[in-house]
């Protein structure tokens, strides 16, 4: 599944970071998409959102519409 980086910030209780390589799940996710591992923190989506924001404006020089719009797997 896909989303846009603006949907995951306006609702970040519906996203997970699996514990093991910390990779953005969807919360329904059993399992992690991209490892298969099963522990998950819910905890760690804000850091994600801010370290990717920070990212694509600072490294990238995107405009904040820009990074919105960005397509995140999950």
């Amino acid at each position: 599944m896909t989303t846009q980086l603006h949907r995951i910030a306006q609702k970040p209780s519906d996203y997970t970071i699996c514990e093991s390589c910390h990779k953005l799940n969807w919360y329904e996710n059993e399992v992690c998409c991209e490892c298969g591992e099963s522990e998950f923190n819910d905890n760690l989506v804000l850091g994600y959102i801010e370290h990717e924001y920070r990212f694509y404006e600072e490294e990238e020089g995107y405009s904040e519409s820009e990074i919105d719009d960005i397509e995140i797997e999950c």
